[in-house]
């Protein structure tokens, strides 16, 4: 075994189950944010022809509609936004226009039924 693999370095069951234990503890705690912004996600993935959202449109829409909102406020559960059997993602990828994300990729996802 290498150093870096002794140390526990590289693990990616582990990796792969704090991800998901992270993820259930911010949606806990932000939940009712996450419910709002996850209907939002599905009305205006219905509102457009492929039926697709990403992560920046719904911070638009939320903005727009509640004065209350900033993007920072749902912090890391902002990753599950999209999470359920309700959506699937396409294998596209957007740039966010967001300019704290630096041009980071986000996921389009494609809302099923």
């Amino acid at each position: 075994m290498t150093e870096h693999a002794q140390m526990g370095l590289f693990d990616p069951v582990e990796g792969r189950r704090r991800k998901e234990e992270g993820m259930s503890r911010a949606s806990a705690k932000h939940g009712e944010l996450l419910r709002m912004t996850r209907a939002v996600a599905v009305q205006i993935a219905r509102g457009r022809l492929d039926s697709c959202c990403w992560a920046d449109l719904v911070q638009q829409e939320m903005l727009r509609r509640y004065e209350w909102y900033a993007p920072d406020m749902l912090g890391n559960a902002a990753g599950s936004i999209f999470r359920g059997t309700e959506w699937t993602f396409t294998g596209r990828r957007v740039q966010s226009a967001r300019i704290a994300n630096h041009s980071r990729e986000l996921k389009v996802w494609h809302l099923l039924g």
